[in-house]
């Protein structure tokens, strides 16, 4: 099958740099170029395990979602050691084992998990050393938030040809926040008991969908993990444009533009509204 998307390796250093660029906090942050390697974060950081500081670093990103925090530290030192484990030998890192094998930290959501983990593994491939062990990286998941589930509506969910639960589309109201998913290895979908027995779709089905995805319309050659370097910066961008353009114009038809326009079209629809705006700016001209 010929391929929709064409998307060069060599645009992929130019996103991971923008990215290690864009970090605020945390270890991974005041580096500039895609040249970074784990040895410079360990230098820079009293020379601390890399495995370490990629969960410390991840953990920013999903910290806000544990309302009683890691004070201790017992959750990043867990999951410090089962990265380290997963890079002992030369085999793919199967991120299903690392999710769902261990359930010593029972009060975690796969939610809480997946991105734990799959971010920390994000920040470890921004390391130039840890990208040249390809192999290491190429079943490695998309991290899931709320841009990633985003692109997976809008995007993924048009490719899919079986949906669970004897339904024919995707169905908004089985997808949680990320932070909320819940269920097994094995199914498609699960039952939320603390939501009223409400069926949701589970992690496994939004990865397997993303995986069959990229290998369609873009390429073999190409991890989820790697694609999410393009997906999340693009899809921030759409909804902080649809965003501001639903602002600006209380009238705008809000379902035509979101489904029927492209994100270049947003983008010069929000140019010229903000162009025609009768206001006179004051402080910030």
């Amino acid at each position: 099958m010929e391929k929709k998307i064409n998307l060069e390796k060599e645009y992929l250093d130019g996103v991971i740099e923008l990215f290690i660029q864009g970090i605020e906090n945390g270890p991974f942050k005041g580096f500039e170029t895609k040249d970074m390697s784990s040895e410079d974060v360990v230098s820079n950081n009293e020379n601390k395990d890399i495995f370490r500081l990629a969960v410390d670093q991840a953990w920013l990103d999903v910290c806000r979602t544990f309302p009683n925090g890691d004070a201790d530290g017992k959750i990043r030192q867990h999951y410090g050691e089962k990265l380290r484990e997963a890079f002992c030998d030369d085999e793919p890192i199967n991120v299903y084992n690392l999710i769902f094998a261990d359930d010593s930290l029972s009060m975690l959501t796969v939610g809480q998990r997946q991105k734990i983990i799959n971010m920390a593994l994000k920040y470890l491939f921004c390391c130039e050393n840890f990208r040249k062990q390809k192999n290491k990286f190429e079943n490695a998941h998309m991290p899931l938030d709320s841009f990633t589930l985003e692109w997976f509506k809008r995007i993924v969910a048009k490719d899919i040809e079986d949906y669970p639960e004897g339904k024919n589309k995707l169905t908004i109201g089985m997808i949680s926040n990320w932070s909320a998913i819940k269920g097994d290895k094995d199914s498609l979908t699960y039952v939320d008991e603390e939501k009223e027995n409400k069926v949701f779709y589970s992690y496994i089905f939004y990865q397997e969908n993303i995986k069959k995805y990229i290998e369609t319309n873009i390429g073999k050659e190409w991890s989820p993990l790697e694609i999410e370097f393009f997906v999340w910066p693009e899809t921030q961008l759409l909804l902080a444009t649809e965003a501001y353009i639903f602002e600006i114009d209380q009238d705008a038809k809000r379902n035509e533009i979101r489904n029927n326009m492209s994100l270049t079209d947003k983008l010069d629809m929000l140019k010229e509204k903000l162009s025609n705006r009768n206001r006179n700016v004051i402080w910030f001209d």
